[in-house]
């Protein structure tokens, strides 16, 4: 259906919670119907029908509106052109998070996009302060909505409070039985998440290197006894520490109870879904927590672990049955093999193993190296192919620069808010009505600088986790180069630093293998000959 000339096309947006229904009655059809009626009074195009669908979810506020199903597809539509705007019931149908609200709106707004709820009207942009209080109300209810959701020691835990006696985790401190972020610590806590993910001039840091570098910048350690001489709050980070931060879920804002059973676990662990999960403020986002996890099983299919000899392709090669393939030895003359780990015994098979054929070890990295040097020595096309992944790596990060761009703009938006607050605040009476009400803006918008300043940091970290940079591509192609001019004969860690950034996967199924990269290129096939 073509725009009717002076006609806004607006997308309904509706979105609904069990607690929401519970509390507010917020239901789909009461939303949809009071939606309805703003359209029709306005005299927009949006009924289902007409020019634009309406959209409904049932999905936590607490989720970005970008990262949400619907969402994603609403801004999809917006981007072509399939619609002038959007109508929600209420500004926290948005989002129950002031900071994704204001982003999101601010994005549309310079977009032209119009924005309308039915409680406020139209939306003129961010600074709207009617806008303002209603986001920061929403965000005030999301955290009550934690506490009112999360009822019963079991008790304690379902009523959203963290059971706990002893220190809280590091970048938190306990008030009321409920986690608050300690900045100075949640900085240290998003800084190792970046360090682990996107490292520095040579890549993603291990866990022993971010110890190393926190102790030599003297700073705290999360147990203050394990000190140096001369020093009461500053000491020596061990890899437990790191590691135990880069698992643990609460920096997401996940807390749970009840993992272990027993006195001090001894009965085993509790089923995830036996477990009570309880909302916290996160330091890092979810998505960040779980790329880090991701990470940490590449880095231990990767490890070394106690082997006899190298090899290359170690941690790189998957059965059919779904099991990795390991190295082995085969006897004294330096003759070695990589079998299905699902063998037993060594080289037995047995009716509980898989019988995937033993590969010649020598025979398979070399053809999976020959398949690599036909990639990267040639320049023009490897380039091509580099340049091709680095701009699909980016166009995922996209929509988190956007709102990272938003966000800054925000931050200096509420600097200058105060700066002002501060200024009209010396010409009042301190005792006056005024001078109270300029105060109690004044930590509003102080609360919300620290909310977009902790945005912006773990925006930061996500988008600078990114790979494939141009030192990378430069690097890659050089050596390439050389290679290919006979100019550099590659050693084994060379060839195993480039297969493992390139993320080389060989599958192996039936005697037949695949090899696959991180390039945009085509899979490549081949035939074994069992050993």
């Amino acid at each position: 259906m073509d725009k009717i000339q002076g006609v806004k096309r607006m997308i309904l947006y509706c979105r609904v919670s069990t607690t929401d229904q519970a509390d507010h009655g917020y239901s789909l059809p009461t939303q949809l119907d009071s939606v309805r009626r703003y359209v029709d009074v306005n005299k927009f195009i949006g009924i289902e029908g007409d020019a634009v669908s309406e959209f409904a979810e049932d999905c936590s506020g607490a989720i970005p509106f970008a990262e949400r199903p619907v969402g994603k597809r609403i801004g999809a539509m917006l981007k072509r052109g399939e619609a002038d705007g959007i109508v929600v019931h209420q500004v926290d149908r948005l989002s129950r998070d002031i900071v994704d609200v204001l982003t999101s709106v601010r994005n549309w707004v310079q977009s032209g996009y119009e924005i309308h709820s039915c409680d406020i009207g139209k939306v003129g942009n961010e600074t709207d302060i009617t806008l303002v209080i209603k986001a920061w109300q929403g965000n005030d209810e999301r955290k009550k909505i934690v506490e009112r959701t999360s009822r019963g020691r079991n008790g304690k835990a379902r009523s959203g409070k963290v059971v706990g006696n002893g220190k809280p985790p590091y970048g938190y401190t306990y008030d009321d039985g409920q986690l608050v972020v300690n900045e100075s610590e949640a900085q240290i806590v998003r800084q190792i998440y970046t360090w682990y993910l996107g490292g520095e001039d040579k890549g993603p840091m291990g866990s022993h290197s971010i110890a190393k570098r926190l102790t030599e910048m003297r700073v705290p350690v999360p147990d203050k006894r394990q000190h140096l001489p001369g020093r009461n709050t500053q000491g020596i980070w061990n890899i437990s520490q790191i590691r135990k931060m880069l698992s643990s879920e609460t920096y997401a804002g996940i807390w749970r109870f009840g993992k272990t059973i027993g006195s001090g676990g001894r009965r085993g662990r509790r089923q995830i879904d036996e477990q009570i999960v309880v909302e916290v403020p996160p330091i890092i986002s979810h998505d960040l927590w779980e790329m880090a996890q991701a990470q940490r099983d590449y880095n231990v299919k990767m490890s070394r672990r106690n082997v006899k000899r190298e090899y290359l392709l170690r941690g790189m090669v998957r059965c059919g049955c779904g099991k990795v393939f390991v190295g082995a030895a085969l006897n004294d003359r330096g003759y070695y093999i990589y079998r299905c780990n699902s063998m037993i015994k060594r080289f037995v098979k047995t009716d509980g193993s898989c019988h995937e054929s033993l590969v010649h070890g020598d025979r398979l990295e070399a053809i999976v190296w020959q398949w690599i040097l036909g990639i990267i020595t040639d320049p023009v096309q490897l380039e091509s192919n580099l340049r091709q992944a680095q701009a699909d790596e980016l166009a995922v990060k996209q929509p988190k620069c956007d709102e990272l761009g938003h966000v800054n703009a925000l931050i200096a938006q509420a600097e200058a808010e105060a700066d002002e607050n501060i200024a009209l605040m010396k010409c009042v009476p301190r005792n006056g009505i005024r001078y109270k009400k300029l105060e109690a803006e004044g930590l509003q918008i102080e609360a919300r600088h620290t909310d977009l300043i902790q945005r912006r940091e773990t925006l930061q970290a996500e988008i600078e986790t990114q790979a494939i940079t141009d030192e990378n591509i430069t690097n890659l192609v050089q050596f390439g180069q050389r290679v290919k001019l006979g100019l550099e004969n590659p050693t084994f860690e060379q060839k195993r630093r480039w297969l493992e950034w390139l993320r080389t996967e060989i599958t192996i199924s039936h005697a037949k293998g695949v090899i696959t990269c991180r390039l945009p290129v085509e899979p490549y096939s081949f035939d074994l000959n069992p050993f």
